[in-house]
């Protein structure tokens, strides 16, 4: 009966549903089987090898304030079944970033070796190129795994990913639809990697390549892409811009109405926030809430570096 049951929630993507249709479904049962990691786990020999499935639940929700537990299962079926360039890629990046989050040294370049055995395309699409290149500016930051790609490089190789087409009119933009993946990525490597003066440099190169994301809005890619500028305008020394940039932002409310993004994606903009803010009490809060996140989601990651930013910080202040 249970088996009967799982069989029809497997083919739920299979009806003949729009693509904002499709997108809702993928969220709604991502929510359910976060809450039920039992039905999860029996639900994933069924999706796993189903094309549409893999479109929608595994690469549309990507849940990772889940990838140390139940997404990081989910990555692993997918893995299993989808053998393009492109899912492996995107499938190896994210296991290579469970690694990372957990602290896992040798787990991560365990992963960061099946990144670079799977063949990279200059066609490939822009969010799995952009998890590549994140992936090579974490593992050079963090696992001193050779030298971090020059942003000389990232901006040629940036100028050659496919453009994506405009956003589609039937779907929300705060969704996926984002047409500059690869530069998304990049910006959150460099900006985790702290490499300010190369984000600001990466932030005008992307909005040449992409002006309309300077008009985006209601897009969670995009605010976060902001969070970071501002953040690397504080630490440069322009505290006035970079105060005038996050006043600017739309984040918060976008975090609260995409419950699937809010996690993992708070956990950034509350470190984007503590490189920005100035007041010590914005400031503890900030890092008690990483603290909190890092333990609640096994990702001790976002505690180490919260506490080494916060470090930096005072000593930085400190000399002036």
């Amino acid at each position: 009966m249970a088996q009967g049951r799982h069989a029809e929630v497997s083919g739920f993507f299979e009806l003949p549903l729009s693509e904002w249709e499709r997108n809702g479904l993928a969220h709604f049962v991502g929510h359910e089987l976060r809450a039920d990691a039992a039905l999860h786990h029996e639900l994933l020999p069924l999706l796993a090898p189903n094309p549409a499935a893999q479109t929608y639940y595994f690469e549309r929700f990507v849940d990772l304030a889940q990838l140390t537990t139940s997404y990081g299962e989910a990555v692993e079926a997918y893995l299993c079944h989808k053998l393009t360039p492109e899912a492996q890629t995107f499938g190896r990046c994210l296991r290579f970033l469970n690694a990372l989050l957990r602290n896992d040294a040798a787990a991560a370049s365990a992963a960061l070796m099946q990144v670079r055995a799977v063949p990279a395309t200059a066609d490939m699409h822009a969010f799995p190129q952009g998890r590549r290149a994140y992936t090579e500016l974490l593992a050079a930051h963090f696992l001193t795994a050779g030298p971090a790609p020059l942003l000389t490089t990232l901006i040629a190789q940036g100028r050659q990913v496919p453009h994506e087409s405009a956003l589609a009119t039937d779907y929300p933009a705060t969704y996926h639809l984002f047409p500059a993946g690869f530069h998304y990525y990049v910006a959150e490597g460099l900006f985790l990697t702290q490499r300010w003066n190369d984000l600001l440099d990466w932030h005008t190169e992307t909005e040449i390549q992409y002006p309309e994301l300077t008009n985006l809005s209601g897009n969670v890619f995009n605010e976060l892409r902001r969070a970071f500028r501002a953040a690397a305008l504080a630490q440069v020394g322009r505290k006035v811009e970079a105060r005038n940039a996050r006043a600017e932002l739309q984040l918060t409310p976008l975090l609260i109405t995409c419950e699937w993004f809010g996690d993992y994606y708070s956990a950034l903009d509350w470190l984007a926030e503590l490189a920005t803010c100035p007041l010590l009490p914005r400031r503890s809060m900030l890092l008690e809430n990483l603290i909190a996140f890092a333990e609640r989601r096994q990702m001790p990651f976002f505690r180490i570096l919260a506490r080494q930013w916060d470090i930096n910080r005072k000593a930085k202040s400190f000399r002036q």
